[in-house]
């Protein structure tokens, strides 16, 4: 009698861990294929305020006001001096020098969100970025924060005129997409 006791405690015991292996395994994670695709462009340069129109031969002055006069006579314009030909100076656009690749995170995949983030960046002469400014969002924060973070952890050539670096800014287009 007592075997018998001890066989169905232990057939209980068994049962009791089967079940509980089974509840407490971790669940297989489905694998998501991730693209995240970066893209750097130069921003193009703002194009210049438009010049006031005013007639050369009436000076514009406010109603009820008289002209100052010029204490000084105008000193004609000095003629350009010839050169033996066009200067050229050799202009290159900013490019990584190291990129990082942005992570996509985790509760974004979790919840399928998907989009494409724009950001300017300012990159100053010597290559460091000094900010990042998110021009076109995702819709969702968390990826914003993720492409502004990659380009934080990126490092840049910088922009180059005659072989001097100088500041410029740069558009960079970072997807996030779930397959």
């Amino acid at each position: 009698m007592k075997c018998q006791i001890l066989i169905c405690y232990l057939i209980a015991i068994a049962i009791h861990m089967g079940v509980l292996s089974l509840v407490l395994a971790p669940t297989p994670m489905r694998v998501e294929k991730t693209f995240v695709d970066v893209g750097l462009e130069p921003t193009p340069p703002a194009p210049p305020p438009p010049a006031a129109k005013s007639s050369p031969s009436q000076p514009q002055t406010p109603v009820g006001t008289k002209p100052l006069p010029s204490p000084v006579a105008p000193t004609p314009p000095q003629a350009p001096t010839k050169t033996k030909g066009p200067e050229r100076l050799t202009v290159s656009e900013p490019t990584y020098a190291q990129r990082s690749t942005p992570v996509y995170p985790y509760e974004a995949r979790r919840r399928h969100e998907e989009g494409i983030v724009a950001l300017e960046l300012f990159i100053d002469a010597q290559g460091n970025l000094e900010k990042a400014v998110v021009t076109k969002s995702s819709g969702y924060p968390i990826l914003d924060a993720a492409a502004t973070e990659a380009m934080r952890q990126s490092r840049f050539e910088p922009a180059r005129v005659a072989g001097m670096g100088v500041p410029s800014k740069a558009t960079a287009t970072i997807t996030f997409r779930l397959e």
